[in-house]
């Protein structure tokens, strides 16, 4: 008996069971990952699984990384250098998971007064149970909580479940992750000026916004509202604020759009926008056979401070009643602090009803069926005067946007919302 088939006949029947469980789910990746390519290329099945797995032999590369960087387009050369990349990017973000969990430790520690080794004990118990990750233990200050309450709450790691499951078109990933394209694709649901920041010339700057007094810039590495902020555009000042823009790292620049006259009184400082949370399959997404849902949704909205109305980013944000359009919340900022009126104009949060509310649901789920969207997505809306316009999709929502409004509240713990768009 060699030592391989020696350690097998050592496990347990739970753990056999756990690898039996990890090897049928893997299976069930690499049949949509051949899938994909197969749409993609146009090879038959056993083409496809031949190149992949001789891919796999050749470069080290993964179904995953295959399908995702398009590997069936490449020579074998090409593959090779796009996979060195795809390391050392992994390798880069390996050690900024250390650092983190480093500095993780370091907060509970001063938080708790236990040794290092002891939050690290309590850190890996909780991660075992619960699945967070570090920086989540610490937002969510598992050393308040019981177990119970511990596992009620959604971590990234149940949404990732989530996106794991419906998140299966690659072309639409890529799409979501450049603003530019993006743009393009949803120009129509749109509807306002912008253009690149790259291979945009002055006079076709001035003509796209002719006629604009204030502008928002958008990075393409967009993550939080890091880096995004307006400017004001005179005609004394556009070839000034032109050569700034097109200095910035590669993003879109936009028109600025005023918002509704209730938001802009709730919160005057920025755009103040509806993050919608939406589902949508071609198939049941769920045990009544749907096929599109908005599981969740919340009001961002600016704080004293910064350019945009991102939690991380110095702002605030109170959930909404799916039926009624309300905020049925408290706002609540990143560190866990709430407010019953909003920290800048003083207006009460809890009971402003968000105008246009039904149309902005019916929106995101008419472009989400016209374009035949397959995923777990969260669109940013504004509210104008004349309707809901979209800002943008983002194609990983954030945990955050349904835990935190009810984090002070008895309702704290909404891991059941997204239990039954996990897969079983």
């Amino acid at each position: 008996m060699d030592k391989k088939t020696e350690q097998a006949a050592e496990l347990t029947a739970e753990e056999k069971a756990l690898r039996a469980e990890k090897a049928a789910k893997l299976q069930e990746k690499r049949k949509r990952y051949l899938a994909a390519v197969m749409l993609k290329t146009g090879w038959d099945k056993e083409y496809a699984r031949k190149q992949m797995m001789e891919a796999r032999k050749k470069v080290g590369c993964s179904w995953y990384v295959y399908t995702y960087f398009e590997f069936y387009k490449m020579t074998e050369e090409e593959q090779v250098a796009a996979y060195q990349k795809w390391r050392q990017k992994q390798e880069r973000r390996k050690n900024i998971r250390a650092r983190k969990l480093e500095n993780s430790l370091t907060e509970i520690v001063n938080a708790t007064g236990w040794t290092r080794e002891h939050a690290l004990a309590m850190y890996e118990d909780a991660k075992a149970r619960t699945g967070c990750l570090p920086d989540e233990y610490c937002q969510y200050r598992f050393w308040e909580l019981d177990n119970k309450t511990q596992e009620s709450l959604t971590m990234l790691y149940h949404t990732d479940r989530v996106r794991s499951r419906f998140n299966i078109d690659v072309n639409l990933k890529r799409l979501i992750a450049d603003k530019s394209e993006s743009n393009k694709f949803f120009a129509k649901y749109i509807d306002r000026k912008w253009c690149s920041n790259r291979g945009t010339s002055f006079e076709d700057f001035k003509k796209t916004f002719k006629g604009c007094s204030k502008l928002f810039y958008k990075p393409m590495t967009l993550f939080g509202g890091h880096g995004a902020r307006p400017y004001d555009l005179t005609p004394a000042n556009a070839e000034e604020v032109y050569n700034t823009l097109m200095g910035l790292p590669e993003g879109v620049v936009e028109e600025f759009v005023v918002q509704h006259p209730v938001l802009q009184n709730l919160s005057p400082r920025v755009l103040n926008t509806v993050r919608l949370t939406s589902i949508s399959f071609p198939g049941p997404i769920d045990d009544a056979g749907n096929h599109f849902a908005i599981p969740y949704c919340m009001l961002k909205m600016g704080g004293a401070t910064g350019y945009v109305d991102n939690l991380r980013e110095g702002g605030v944000g109170a959930a909404i009643d799916l039926e009624t359009g309300e905020l049925c919340t408290d706002a609540v900022d990143i560190n866990l602090n709430t407010y019953e009126c909003h920290p800048v104009s003083g207006v009460k949060v809890k009971g402003t009803v968000i105008p246009y509310f039904d149309e902005a649901k019916k929106m995101i789920q008419r472009i989400a069926e016209e374009n035949e969207m397959k995923g777990f997505l969260a669109w940013d809306v504004a509210i104008t005067e004349r309707g809901p316009m979209l800002i943008e999709v983002n194609g990983r929502p954030s945990p955050l946007l349904l835990e935190l409004p009810f984090y002070n509240t008895p309702l704290r713990g909404r891991k059941h919302i997204l239990e039954p768009y996990m897969p079983k």
